[in-house]
């Protein structure tokens, strides 16, 4: 089992430069709703029993923090097939 952090957020320029059709961008109420929901998109595509993720918002973004049994590659792919669904964009965390 590995542990994954992540800092997700919202960024229209980086969203858009990864979207080959053209977005408007997210309101606030948006942009929190989809950070919201970003944690039960990934509970469901993670494919461990019982997932364990944690959330810890900020004013901007949220920092999730969660422990599976997939390979970092295989890790990297569905968060970010996560973050697109959402138009959200992340990073991986070196800390946890």
């Amino acid at each position: 089992m590995g542990i994954f952090a992540y800092r997700v957020y919202y960024d229209y320029m980086e969203v858009a430069r990864s979207d080959p059709l053209p977005q408007t961008p997210k309101n606030d109420g948006e942009i929190a709703q989809a950070l919201r929901n970003f944690k039960n998109d990934l509970e469901q595509c993670l494919p461990d029993k019982i997932p364990r993720v944690n959330v810890v918002p900020d004013p901007h973004s949220i920092k999730v923090v969660f422990e599976t049994s997939l390979s970092e590659a295989e890790t990297e792919e569905l968060v970010e097939r996560c973050l697109c669904g959402l138009h959200l964009s992340g990073r991986k965390l070196q800390e946890v």
